[in-house]
């Protein structure tokens, strides 16, 4: 542990090539080191030095990447060893990471010269943030949910979309981030990409938004107010619409039905409301999707028997049925 002082100090240096090496060093100790070592780079003051390198040794020193290969290093020294520092409780709930966030933060604006620094710096705030209300917080006193809206209306790679995505997902599992204004724009974008997103991508923003509006009477006004309903409505029926295969297909439906449950009230309340929306006036959703979603939502009421819920007698059944097939405006 004697070398960890000298190491910390190499990652000051101005030379890239010395703090290169001295993360190499870092990364080889971080792998085969023990969680005593780990905690002793962690309060070494590295860790902010180490994240100055995300992106930037790619795509500026590819010489550099090319030495790693010949030799057998690690392409990337100061992701391995963030990542591994940042698996570590105690490291993610204490003043490392908070001191980390805003810098990590900062990465997900667009960095001409370092274009891979975003998805990384994205994977490390996924895990400082998973299971602590208060580094999600601090992500947003930081900027976070802006940036990261911005960062999805850009479009990105799929890959990316997810992964931001899942990030939302869960700094959104706490609630008290709709206080912050950029929390509105954020759930507008988040309906978005459930609207024509990745597979990946909306299945995180559909269990987000299940969260959300079990929470936050806030929450399930801003969805509504974002035209989030035809949405929802929407991603029930995708998978048999897309041929999704598997759980995730299953899991979309899922959480897009416990959401729209919790807007209306209720699955009772739910079935309610499709059976009786292909009659309004102002018809957002297809009447098919209408109809996909009110089986669907109907076979799930019947499979769960919840207690809380009220249970329907035969002719309420029959007569939400017969709604959507009566004569309306719209046609089937």
């Amino acid at each position: 542990m004697r070398i960890i002082p000298s190491l910390a100090l190499l990652m000051k240096s101005d030379e890239v090539i010395d703090r290169f090496f001295a993360a190499q060093a870092m990364a080889s100790l971080v792998c085969n080191g023990s969680r005593g070592i780990n905690l002793t780079i962690a309060n070494s003051g590295a860790v902010a030095e180490l994240i100055t390198l995300i992106g930037y040794i790619e795509s500026d020193m590819p010489n550099l990447v090319a030495l790693s290969e010949e030799f057998c290093l690690v392409r990337k020294p100061d992701q391995v060893v963030l990542e591994n520092l940042f698996e570590i409780e105690d490291i993610r709930v204490g003043s490392t990471a908070r001191k980390s966030m805003p810098l990590l933060v900062d990465l997900l604006r667009p960095i001409p010269d370092r274009p891979g620094a975003p998805p990384i710096a994205v994977q490390l705030l996924t895990r400082i943030a998973d299971g602590s209300d208060t580094n999600k917080l601090i992500m947003a006193e930081a900027g976070a949910l802006d940036v990261l809206t911005k960062y999805l209306s850009l479009s990105p790679q799929d890959s990316s979309e997810a992964i931001v995505s899942e990030l939302l997902r869960i700094l959104f599992s706490n609630p008290d981030l709709l206080r912050y204004k950029a929390s509105i724009s954020s759930l507008n974008q988040l309906i978005a990409v459930l609207h024509l997103g990745s597979r990946n991508a909306r299945f995180s923003v559909a269990d987000a938004l299940e969260a959300l509006s079990s929470k936050s009477t806030r929450a399930k006004k801003a969805v509504v107010d974002a035209d989030g309903v035809p949405v929802l409505i929407g991603a029930i029926v995708a998978p048999s619409k897309e041929f999704m295969q598997g759980e995730c297909g299953q899991a979309l439906q899922g959480h897009a039905t416990r959401a729209l449950a919790n807007i209306c009230g209720g699955m009772s309340a739910l079935i309610m409301y499709l059976g009786e929306l292909p009659q309004s006036p102002r018809l957002a959703s297809p009447v098919a999707n209408i109809i996909g979603a009110l089986a669907y939502s109907l076979m799930v009421f019947e499979q769960q028997s919840v207690i809380e819920e009220e249970p329907f007698d035969a002719t309420q059944i029959e007569d939400i049925l017969v709604m959507p097939l009566k004569p309306s405006e719209h046609g089937l």
